[in-house]
């Protein structure tokens, strides 16, 4: 026994004194990127100054708030398939000014996100020819015509679905929102506009909005086969919500609208609405 805890000891006491090799402790660098850099992942074109055009596919970005000229539009996209990021910074229209954003030709593909248009002399953003677009976040203040059109209302067959998602307009010349048919309007505030809050083609979808105190109606949804879902319309000097045609209305809240609350729609249906 004496023996053997004479060999652990002698092992124990071995490994202690073994050489303890340690790194180097001035590093030859810095450690490389393990990461692309964003220019590479996506590369984006940046718009620093007004009027601008668009005339490729690609991605851009406002670097910060933007005054317009008199006579011109502020950012023209004249290309398919473009990504357009306000950054949350506003263009703003002068006396004399055309459209906010305008999109010109049968494009697709085009979004439009995450700003503030206002005080443009015509739309806060004509999109009225896109097929396939997206407007998001957007706030459209005090345009002289619509603060946001996006597709057209007469298009046949309908377009690939165009989507207008949690914007604002209020306090625009011609009406807040225009929509193509087969569109969606989702968790979108239209207010105090001169003319309709939502204006909307067949097949189109209509999902948690508000529209609320325009002179017109709250939401004209033209055409049929519409489906309106949690719409608040209230205080309009027209109808709160003005149908033509067969749709489905659910979960609606809807008084005090000069007009009355649902006017229109043949064989409609009705659920779970308060509208007195």
């Amino acid at each position: 026994m004496l023996n053997m805890r004479k060999l652990s000891l002698v092992a124990t006491l071995s490994f202690c004194l073994l050489p303890v090799v340690a790194g180097d402790l001035e590093p030859s660098g810095a450690p490389a990127p393990t990461m692309k850099p964003l220019d590479r992942v996506e590369p984006r074109t940046p718009i620093g100054s007004l009027p601008f055009t668009i005339t490729s596919s690609g991605s851009y970005y406002v670097t910060g708030v933007l005054t317009g000229t008199s006579g011109s539009n502020g950012i023209t996209i004249d290309a398919d398939y473009v990504t357009l990021d306000l950054e949350g910074f506003a263009l703003v229209g002068v006396a004399g000014s055309l459209d906010g954003i305008r999109v010109t030709g049968n494009r697709e593909g085009i979004t439009i996100q995450h700003g503030l248009v206002r005080d443009w002399g015509q739309d806060g953003i004509d999109a009225e020819t896109v097929n396939a677009g997206t407007v998001r976040d957007i706030r459209a203040i005090n345009n002289g015509d619509f603060g946001i059109r996006l597709g057209s209302t007469s298009v046949t067959p309908p377009q690939r679905r165009s989507m207008v998602l949690e914007c604002t307009a209020t306090e625009n010349g011609g009406g807040g929102v225009n929509v193509g048919r087969g569109s969606l309007v989702y968790r979108t505030i239209a207010s105090n506009n001169t003319g309709d809050g939502i204006v909307g083609g067949a097949d189109s979808s209509y999902d948690g909005c508000v529209a609320d105190f325009n002179t017109g109606d709250g939401i004209e949804a033209s055409g049929s086969n519409s489906a309106v879902r949690g719409l608040t319309a209230i205080s309009n000097n027209g109808a709160g919500l003005r149908l033509a045609g067969r749709h489905l209305i659910i979960g609606c809240n809807l008084h005090g609208n000069l007009g009355g609350n649902i006017v229109g729609g043949s064989d409609t249906q009705l659920f779970h609405n308060n509208a007195p």
